[in-house]
């Protein structure tokens, strides 16, 4: 239930130290406060430690 539709979120993730795994109840959790408007993820994407957030961010 959104408690605003007319909220605009823009979600910054900090891929270094949060799971890739976990977007999807972020994503869930974000959505009851409004729509996400922009999704951005930082990080250094070098690192082979940040290979899983590959395929969460083409979704």
């Amino acid at each position: 239930m959104i408690d605003n539709p007319d909220n605009r979120i823009a979600l910054l993730i900090d891929a270094d130290n949060a799971p890739a795994g976990k977007i999807d109840v972020v994503l869930a959790e974000v959505a009851r406060y409004g729509v996400v408007n922009v999704r951005r993820a930082y990080g250094n994407w070098k690192s082979p430690h940040l290979r899983g957030w590959e395929a969460a961010l083409h979704d």
